[in-house]
């Protein structure tokens, strides 16, 4: 059948970062749609042409099969860099205030990085947030103190940034 065959799941890790997944694909939604049969897959990867050799595997097997597709809330890859001196730079700061190392992890998950990135792409960028629980949920949380703190954070980074350090 269709789906013995099809694509789902992780496709590859990184090379660079232990440990996460770097392409992958799953079938989020499956239903009956006026007598047919309706699927939607999220297709993520930090590389851009592993996503569109992904996503031309998986549009071939609809084809293939009959059916039509239509591909809508792309984000496109956003590819960790080794050297980033924003990084670097919000790191130093975080620690001046906090006194502390700030976590910092690359996530599989489409983000406006991406998006900023693929429209500029010599754009050195960073994606930074509040505690979140259960995301994506009804039980959805936020964690006030850590929005607090993020707020105070960026603020500093504001004022440095226009006092030219």
């Amino acid at each position: 059948s269709f789906f013995d065959g099809a694509d789902n799941g992780i496709q590859s890790m990184s090379a660079d970062l232990e440990g996460l997944v770097q392409t992958s694909l799953n079938l989020g939604v499956l239903c009956e749609k006026e007598e047919m049969l309706a699927a939607s897959w999220a297709l993520r990867s930090s590389k851009s042409n592993e996503k569109e050799e992904m996503a031309r595997r998986l549009t071939d097997r609809i084809t293939e099969y009959g059916g039509t597709y239509e591909r809508t809330g792309d984000y496109p890859a956003w590819e960790y860099a080794a050297d980033s001196p924003i990084r670097e730079k919000l790191i130093r700061i975080y620690r001046d205030m906090f006194e502390k190392d700030p976590v910092v992890l690359a996530i599989h998950a489409g983000l406006e990085c991406g998006i900023l990135k693929d429209k500029k792409p010599e754009l050195d960028c960073i994606s930074i947030g509040p505690d979140l629980c259960d995301v994506h949920t009804t039980k959805e949380r936020l964690s006030i103190p850590s929005a607090e703190r993020v707020y105070r954070f960026l603020r500093r980074v504001i004022e440095e940034k226009d006092r030219g350090i």
